[in-house]
């Protein structure tokens, strides 16, 4: 095997796990002016996370959203920033003064308040997410959205 198809095979190799991290907006059902939680899940499979990024793009003529830290934040002693950079997005980013890994489980709570007059299925579609080591490389990941269903009202 030449020294070429052999480093070709530890970078492809190195990449797999970055290629397997994970994020998962949850669903629900609720009916219009209501207000429901749901969890932002993260799955490290091998990566090696010291800080997560992500957006949530929702229609904000039918949704409200805020943000808190979840479980895996907070056994990592990390701290949630939140900031809009436009109407219909949130920017997420869980991130410390320290270097402790994200472990798998419940990263974000989000609590959706649902405006009178919205109906069908809501979207929260992730966007831009990444995740960072404590070197500070990011590598982008997979991320799944989330709805809110509104049962058909």
């Amino acid at each position: 095997m030449s020294v070429q198809f052999r480093i070709l095979i530890a970078l492809l190799l190195a990449g797999t796990s970055a290629l397997g991290a994970t994020l998962s907006i949850g669903s629900v059902v609720c009916a219009p002016e209501q207000s429901v939680t749901l969890d932002v899940t993260w799955s490290a499979e091998g990566a090696s996370a010291t800080d997560v990024q992500f957006d949530i793009e929702y229609d904000s003529t039918a949704l409200s959203i805020t943000a808190t830290f979840g479980k895996a934040a907070g056994a990592a002693a990390k701290v949630i920033q939140v900031s809009n950079p436009q109407t219909g997005r949130k920017r997420i980013l869980i991130t410390g003064l320290n270097q402790n890994l994200i472990g798998d489980g419940q990263l974000v709570v989000l609590t959706v308040s649902v405006k009178a007059g919205a109906s069908g299925t809501q979207a929260l579609k992730p966007g831009a997410a990444v995740w960072s080591d404590k070197a500070g490389k990011s590598t982008a990941l997979a991320a799944t959205n989330g709805a809110v269903d509104l049962g058909g009202k």
